[in-house]
């Protein structure tokens, strides 16, 4: 009996953390631990606002720079968006917004636009301090334009949960408008 009553407990408690709810809170989330704002080809001091881009900051830029968002949306998925510069002369601008699920601190982000004849696909691996991102070979049509790639290594600057990210004339509120609806709105359509 004392068998039976240990083991419908135990079944109870898993069967109860397999299908419970992600956290209102996003800091509660298991992603938050990898939240936050990471950057490369800048100095901390040139970063006024980690809300608003370099480029649209005002902050001076010599080469090229980039920063990436992470804001954890459940516990196994974060959102993520690419604010990346070219830098001196031609200063091009590339942006990416989207969903990655996270294992074992890697993923995987994988889509092709319409009318394109290539995928994107990057992969992302997170440490504590810093995420590789990598374009995985022959897979590079991720539509930054001429002379923009995410690979880096980009440094946390910011451990905080990003709320929301300027882009452009646009401001993207991490929790309330999704990767698909803001890209939709771009008409750019990303799976």
């Amino acid at each position: 009996m004392k068998l039976r009553l240990l083991v419908f407990c135990l079944f109870f408690l898993i069967t109860e953390f397999s299908f419970a709810e992600t956290p209102k809170d996003p800091a509660k989330r298991r992603t938050a631990r990898i939240a936050g704002t990471y950057s490369y080809g800048f100095t901390v001091e040139e970063h006024h606002d980690p809300t608003i881009s370099p480029i649209t900051g005002g902050a001076q830029e010599l080469g090229p720079s980039g920063s990436v968002y992470i804001y954890p949306e459940t516990d196994s998925t974060v959102l993520f968006y690419f604010d990346i510069s070219s830098g001196f002369p031609s200063y091009n601008v590339g942006t990416l917004y989207g969903r990655l699920l996270i294992k074992n601190n890697k993923g995987i982000y994988n889509y092709k636009l319409p009318g394109e004849t290539g995928f994107c696909k990057l992969s992302f691996e997170f440490t504590k301090k810093h995420i590789v991102v990598k374009t995985v070979e022959g897979m590079t049509a991720c539509s930054f334009g001429p002379n923009i790639i995410a690979d880096n290594r980009y440094f946390r600057y910011n451990g905080a949960i990003p709320e929301y990210v300027k882009s452009g004339t646009d401001t993207i509120i991490f929790s309330t408008m999704s990767p698909e609806n803001y890209n939709q709105s771009k008409k750019t359509t990303i799976p």
